[in-house]
């Protein structure tokens, strides 16, 4: 190996390549390197140019192989990230950053601080897959030294390629690396039985090799008849797969299919086909050994036809028919798709990354599953997310069981408000469908916002992020304010212009009934918190204008209660409040004399005075001075455990009300709880800050004044 023969296999895929750059990289790392070797006892700067070396099968750019050289840097010398992103650029830096990042993993123990990093790690893997690819060229250049460290250190390091970084490899389509870290660790595991089945291949490699020729000219013979054009070659044998098959079916050698094994390349998807009815023709297949991987890719999108017929002699022969293309991704997996990302079709770089995403998602669960401490709650929550895509490829982090709703509102809050319906993976689906991870979602839109009450009741399962759930209220109570404020202004509108108050004097009505705001003012009468009949009763004080005495009725009387009201201009009045509708101070009152009980003070939008048709014994009525604070029941709805009304009695603490007393009971089909609540209140704005508090806390679904 040396620095020339690496650029000179660099420039092959990347003709536009400045040796110059790669030459920079080599000096520095050379220079560093100097005197430092790897565990094994191998020179530093030797096991960086090898995973330089192997990158270069997987056609990555130089950047990569740039970084490759350099991705010791900030672990073993004192090198900053500053001075390489000076001298090597941004994307370079970014390279190594992450793969130092991964290398400082310990993959013995995926938990804690790991766990944490590695989610991290396969964000930004998915950004850019080649960190992944250079920490396996590191894992893979690493593993052909293992011979040089101490046995117990080499059984280790020997089952962590097998078990994490092979089936990384697998996962990401890679299978010529996949196959050599497999090999690799299968010599240090299994050393005696590595040995054997080295032993019989060498042994009858002569008669092997005189087999395949012999298939392939009656292939090449056969398909020339038949018009297809086809390169063919003999298979290469992958050591640890026989030993597998030996393993799992109890077969001796002889018995093992793709021990002869043939691989039929040609131009086009039809000739797949075209070639395998001429094999059948040819051969015998031998029953339950066909797979389809065209028609049905692997999720590492593999894709080939697989057969095993009785060939010549009736021995058993395995082979694989692919296009050239099926070939490259077959090989180089992910790295494949990585060239064509500026090159072809935008999609081609989503579409890679979709797999690479599914792929990695699998191996880390795979990984997590089979640590031994992987059922902590750390990789429980790793677990526990989704990635998916925006349809540009943007990878997004979701909790299990997410909705397309809850990624559009992730996306956007407007992109939510406007949902109309959602596509995954290029098809229609409901919007309360689970995301899986891989998943490419891509949200339907409308020119308007138009959300629904129903996105969030639990029981339709539409959305489940709390973000999601707040974006909503936040729009209906939007929504309701400015209804209030139109509403508010009209009625304040009619009322004034039956005193003959004109519009300019508006803000001095507000001001009378300490509003600064003019938009609060409007809502708080559209909330009917302030009705016409108290507006018209303040500024006839205001400009002293009472009413006669003989419009209050004689021999009232009126039983003890709680608070104290003015009636119509004579204060100190003692009242009884409705329970119906419970008023606090604030709320538009009304009094009703009632035979025998005197007077009881009901709210103006109370059902019970909206109905009542005997309107001479209504009463014009408004609060004065508090005595003593109401006890008013609060319904909470959504409540999930103890913590939350431990939350909800600290938020009335915190308004300095009191909590009396608290029940907690099951709401329909058991999926949601209700808490009522008693609270002694003093004042209807203290409840309402109160109502707002706990709307907010992220478990509560609904919250209202509980009337009877």
């Amino acid at each position: 190996m040396s620095i020339e023969s690496l650029i000179q296999k660099v420039m092959n895929d990347n003709p536009d390549c400045d040796p110059q750059y790669l030459r920079a990289a080599y000096a520095v790392a050379e220079e560093a390197y100097r005197d430092k070797e790897e565990e094994s006892g191998v020179p530093l700067i030797r096991h960086a140019l090898g995973m330089a070396m192997y990158l270069t099968s997987l056609r990555l750019d130089p950047q990569a192989i740039a970084a490759a050289l350099l991705h010791d840097m900030l672990l073993q010398t004192e090198i900053s990230l500053a001075r390489l992103r000076k001298q090597f650029g941004e994307e370079t830096a970014q390279l190594i950053d992450s793969t130092t990042r991964l290398l400082k993993v310990s993959w013995g123990s995926l938990e804690k601080e790991n766990i944490q990093k590695l989610r991290r790690l396969f964000l930004s893997m998915v950004d850019d897959v080649r960190v992944v690819l250079i920490v396996l060229a590191e894992q893979l250049n690493s593993m052909q030294f293992l011979q040089y460290l101490p046995a117990a250190l080499r059984q280790e390091r020997a089952r962590e390629a097998l078990e994490i970084f092979a089936p990384l490899a697998s996962r990401l389509g890679i299978r010529t690396l996949k196959w050599e870290l497999e090999d690799l660790a299968l010599q240090h595991l299994h050393p005696t039985k590595y040995r054997e089945i080295v032993d019989f291949l060498a042994e009858r490699r002569d008669s092997r090799e005189h087999y395949v020729r012999t298939v392939i000219n009656v292939l090449k013979q056969e398909l020339t008849k038949a018009k297809i054009s086809a390169d063919i070659s003999g298979r290469p044998k992958h050591l640890f797969s026989i030993y597998q098959k030996m393993k799992a079916t109890q077969r001796d050698f002889h018995e093992i299919y793709d021990v002869h094994g043939v691989r039929v390349i040609v131009p086009v998807i039809k000739d797949c086909y075209a070639a395998l009815d001429v094999i059948h023709r040819i051969w015998s297949p031998i029953p339950g050994e066909f797979d389809d991987y065209i028609a049905v890719p692997k999720t590492n999108r593999y894709q080939s036809l697989h057969t095993a017929v009785r060939g010549p002699q009736s021995k058993a022969l395995e082979i694989q028919i692919r296009t050239q293309k099926m070939h490259e991704t077959a090989e180089l997996g992910i790295a494949a798709h990585w060239r064509y990302k500026v090159n072809e079709s935008p999609d081609i770089g989503v579409d890679a990354k979709v797999s690479f995403l599914r792929g990695f998602t699998d191996w880390q669960t795979s990984v997590i599953a089979s640590d031994e401490d992987g059922k902590s709650g750390q990789a429980v929550r790793f677990l526990s997310q989704v990635y998916v895509l925006t349809p540009k490829g943007d990878v997004l982090v979701l909790p299990e069981g997410a909705t397309p709703l809850d990624f559009a509102y992730r996306v956007h809050t407007d992109v939510g408000h406007r949902c109309r319906g959602a596509k995954v993976n290029g098809k229609l689906v409901s919007l309360d469908y689970r995301l899986q991870s891989g998943d490419r979602v891509d949200i339907v839109t409308g020119k308007q916002k138009r959300p629904s009450r129903d996105w969030i009741q639990p029981r339709r399962g539409y959305v489940t992020t709390s973000r999601a759930k707040r974006d909503i209220r936040a729009w209906f109570q939007k929504q309701e304010r400015e209804e209030n404020i139109v509403r508010g202004r009209e009625t304040l509108d009619r009322t004034l212009k039956r005193l003959g108050i004109r519009k300019k004097e508006y803000d001095k009505v507000a001001d009378e009934f300490g509003y600064t705001d003019m938009g609060a003012f409007f809502e708080a009468i559209g909330r009917n918190q302030i009705s016409p009949d108290h507006i018209k009763t303040r500024l006839r004080q205001k400009q002293q204008v009472r009413p006669t005495e003989s419009e209050i009725p004689e021999n009232l009387s009126i039983p003890c209660a709680l608070p104290r009201v003015t009636v119509r201009g004579v204060s100190d009045l003692l009242s009884r409040v409705a329970r119906c509708c419970q008023p606090l101070p604030g709320d538009e009152i009304i009094g009703f004399i009632t035979r025998g009980r005197g007077l009881t003070i009901h709210r103006s939008d109370c059902h019970n005075i909206i109905r009542q048709k005997d309107t001479g014994r209504l009463m014009e009525v408004e609060w004065g001075e508090t005595a003593a604070a109401s006890s008013v029941p609060i319904q909470v709805v959504g409540v999930e455990s103890e913590k939350t009304l431990k939350s909800i009695s600290q938020i009335v603490e915190d308004e300095k009300a009191v909590l009396a007393g608290s029940s907690l009971s099951s709401g329909r089909g058991g999926q949601t709880r209700v808490a009522l609540l008693n609270v002694e209140i003093r004042s209807v704005e203290q409840l309402n800050r109160i109502l707002k508090k706990i709307r907010n806390l992220p478990a509560v679904e609904n919250v209202q004044r509980f009337l009877s």
